[in-house]
């Protein structure tokens, strides 16, 4: 990145006979692994050329001494990954889920991109983490940051809000983190809200909510974000698994047809 940042961007090539000829920049939630969204990228690469960007507070990052790893940032090495690809605005589809969602809201609030459509899955207007963990990464040493991974996973198994699924994945998460690369990222963003970002885009957008309202991404909230955003569409999944299923794909493609 411009600032000396590295980050790691995973390329997947959809086969010429089913080629869309679109391209998807794929900006997942809060420290997910790449692992968590398997069946997604793989149905979407039969169609799309997928960037998967792995953002800053991820274990495959190289941050400098230097670097703030705010929003605004983070929206900035989404523009340096389209342009270092060379991707068309005009064949461009934006992916972001969770988190994800917004860091694309502020790169199009900041009207860094237009692209063909983004889609918000599971947005949020705010940065969730278990009570105890936001204290633990603003305030606590890192050392003890690491030590403090199995009262977290305590957290999470216990509650009664988690899906088996959500478990998993969230499991998987907390066991690739870098507390030093949270920390350094989320300081920046944690007590924020962010309403304001979605009804300043003004671009094609679809937003997927959960019905099941999970206990990080409710189902009414993303449809507020629905309504923030100018011109926006909605569809609503069950649970959050089928986001991260190949349904994502049905839904992507289904929507770029109804829109020919």
């Amino acid at each position: 990145m411009s600032d000396g940042t590295e980050i790691r961007i995973l390329r997947q090539l959809a086969l010429a006979e089913n080629h869309r000829h679109l391209s998807i920049v794929f900006i997942g939630g809060w420290g997910t692994v790449v692992q968590n969204w398997e069946l997604a990228l793989n149905e979407l690469g039969q169609d799309f050329d997928v960037y998967y960007v792995e953002t800053r507070e991820k274990q495959s990052s190289k941050l400098t001494r230097d670097s703030v790893n705010n929003l605004d940032r983070i929206s900035c090495d989404i523009i340096e990954v389209v342009d270092y690809f060379k991707i068309s605005e005009h064949r461009l589809l934006l992916f972001g889920s969770s988190l994800g969602g917004l860091i694309a809201a502020n790169t199009l609030a900041e009207k860094k991109l237009n692209p063909v459509l983004t889609i918000f899955a599971g947005p949020i207007e705010r940065f969730y983490l278990p009570p105890i963990s936001k204290y633990l990464i603003l305030f606590t040493p890192v050392a003890i940051l690491e030590l403090a991974r199995p009262i977290i996973r305590g957290w999470l198994q216990l509650s009664r809000s988690v899906s088996k699924f959500q478990l998993a994945t969230y499991l998987r998460i907390l066991d690739n983190a870098d507390p030093r690369k949270w920390r350094s990222v989320a300081k920046h963003i944690i007590n924020n809200t962010y309403w304001h970002l979605y009804e300043r885009v003004h671009s094609p957008s679809l937003v997927i909510s959960i019905s099941d309202n999970d206990k990080f991404h409710s189902g009414s909230k993303a449809e507020k974000i629905a309504d923030l955003i100018d011109g926006c569409q909605s569809i609503s999944v069950p649970t959050v698994a089928d986001i991260y299923s190949k349904q994502l794909a049905e839904i992507i493609r289904n929507h770029l047809d109804s829109e020919a």
